[in-house]
């Protein structure tokens, strides 16, 4: 049931002042939480108040979660073309390739063509690249998966592109890039390592993940986790999977808003 207050709903009004408390907690730089202070403090009433923690769940968790889909891989061939070695994939690919895709197959090669996380070599790289099929024929061990490149931020000029869930973020350790594993629940790492550390043969053409920006993803997630706004969000993906139209009594109103909402996020036009 959806808690209320003098008749009122105030169940996302709790999660807003939830953010606020956790953001204050968790907010990675010293001057980040210079800018959440003051803004609470400015705040003249308990509306105003509300209004700050609406503000970040709009505009600082939320964004991490809109505009699904996956980073398209154009091709004009029938069937995709086979290539000797993966510097030959490299060169056709970045010819002329929308900057999503290209970014992407930058992260492939970066982390050769493997799962930063899992170690899971792209099969759809392997089934392409003569050099990687080799490599796994000769070693029986490797193990295969489809690999999916996600963009720490959300970009609105690069549509079509899967976001870094709040499910798992990456904890910086004393080590330079290595981080440590979190998720929201414990059994979402089960057969996954504790740690993960990244590293590129050039840090110049194929730079690592931002430090900065896995902070700042890692501060969203666990704000989202412990407020209960990722759980929110989820339940609102729910909801419009399993809806086909809208309630004549506007008891869709907010599912629409949330709607409207990833549109805006996206870039992509609203028709009337």
């Amino acid at each position: 049931m959806t808690p209320t207050l003098n008749g009122e709903n105030v169940g996302n009004d709790i999660i807003y002042i939830r953010i606020l408390g956790y953001l204050i907690h968790f907010v990675p730089t010293d001057l980040g939480l210079r800018v959440v202070v003051t803004e609470i403090l400015s705040a003249k009433s308990d509306r105003g108040l509300l209004d700050v923690g609406k503000m970040y769940f709009d505009h600082f968790i939320r964004a991490f979660r809109a505009t699904k889909g996956r980073i398209p891989t154009p091709s004009n061939h029938a069937s995709p073309p086979e290539f000797d070695t993966v510097a030959d994939m490299l060169n056709d690919t970045l010819e002329d390739a929308p900057q999503s895709y290209s970014t992407a197959k930058k992260a492939l090669f970066r982390d050769g063509y493997r799962c930063a996380v899992t170690g899971k070599c792209d099969i759809r790289s392997v089934l392409v690249i003569t050099e990687l099929r080799e490599k796994l024929n000769a070693d029986r061990s490797l193990k295969m998966d489809e690999i999916h490149c996600a963009h720490i931020f959300a970009e609105s000029t690069n549509q079509d592109i899967e976001l870094g869930s709040l499910k798992v973020w990456f904890v910086a350790t004393n080590v330079e890039n290595r981080y440590k594993l979190e998720a929201a629940e414990p059994f979402i790492l089960n057969n996954y390592p504790e740690y993960v550390t990244f590293k590129t043969p050039d840090s110049v053409k194929f730079p690592v993940p931002s430090v900065a920006y896995l902070a700042i993803h890692a501060a969203c997630a666990k704000v989202a986790h412990l407020s209960g706004a990722g759980a929110y969000i989820d339940k609102f993906y729910r909801d419009m999977d399993d809806s086909t139209t809208l309630d004549p009594s506007g008891a869709s109103a907010e599912m629409l808003k949330h709607a409207i909402f990833e549109l805006q996020v996206a870039g992509r036009p609203i028709s009337n």
